[in-house]
Parts: structure tokens; C-alpha cells; sequence
């Protein structure tokens, strides 16, 4: 474990835990304060940075399939079952210690078994990389 002090977030956001060690581990992430609003974001700790002081690409990726799942969980009350089948991130801009990073998702097409997502990471309004995901839908067929 970290001996930092707990990430902070920007204003408007809260932290989150998904319950998971990975993800324990690899956030922290944190959602709107605002339950209405949709959103994941995350801040760029020491842990996450490379030996050139950015952000290492694996932390970046999982930061995207996190934040494409995540959307997809919220479609359905409990948690809409998913895992991943395939992911593309595409980097643009390099993320750097104490970066904030907000990613904004949209949700292509939701199908019995299959589920189709891209998005974007942004730090300050600069787009950092692009990504794209497909899911697997795990509940059974109605």
C-alpha cells in the first residue's frame, strides 16, 4: 500500500469503491457528487507514473476499461453483469503526476450478449487518449 496521503478530488466529485482489490489498487476513482450525473475520474498518484514521470500506459488503460464498464454496470439497478472481450486506447497526450482525469463515456449499442462503448480521458479539457470497448453481457437471456 501506498504511504501517500489520500488522493483529493476536484470539487464535485467523491471517491468510490467498487469492492474489488484490483481496483482498489489501481484507483482511487471517483464518481459526480450529483447521483444523477454519470462520470469517472481519477487523480495521477506516484504509484501510477513511470520512469519518466508519466503516467504508465497500464494505468491509463485500465483507468479506460474501468470507466467504459462502469457506465454499462449503472444500466440496470444491481449492476448490469459484464466483462471485457476486447478494448483499443488510442494515446494522444501524456498524463503527468497529480494530473486529474475525467473520462467521458458513451454507450454505442447494448445488445442481448453484447455491448459496445467508446470514450475519451480528458485532463483539462485536452484529450488524452481515445478508447473503444466491446462487453460481454453474463445475465442470462430473458
Amino acid at each position: 500500500m501506498s504511504s501517500e496521503p489520500p488522493a483529493r478530488a476536484e470539487a464535485g466529485w467523491v471517491p468510490v469503491a467498487f469492492g474489488t482489490p484490483f481496483l482498489a489498487r489501481s484507483g482511487p476513482y471517483f464518481v459526480p457528487a450529483d447521483p444523477a450525473a454519470r462520470g469517472l475520474a481519477m487523480r495521477v498518484r506516484a504509484e501510477h507514473v513511470n520512469y519518466v514521470s508519466m503516467a504508465h500506459g497500464g494505468v491509463l488503460s485500465t483507468f479506460a476499461d474501468v470507466a467504459l464498464s462502469y457506465q454499462l454496470f449503472l444500466l440496470e439497478e444491481g449492476g448490469l453483469p459484464i466483462t471485457t472481450v476486447s478494448m483499443a486506447v488510442n494515446y494522444l497526450v501524456p498524463a503527468r503526476l497529480d494530473d486529474w482525469l475525467e473520462a467521458d463515456v458513451t454507450i454505442e449499442r447494448v445488445g442481448g450478449k453484447l455491448a459496445h462503448t467508446s470514450g475519451r480521458i480528458l485532463c483539462s479539457g485536452t484529450t488524452l487518449l481515445t478508447m473503444t470497448g466491446v462487453y460481454n453481457i453474463l445475465r442470462r437471456a430473458r
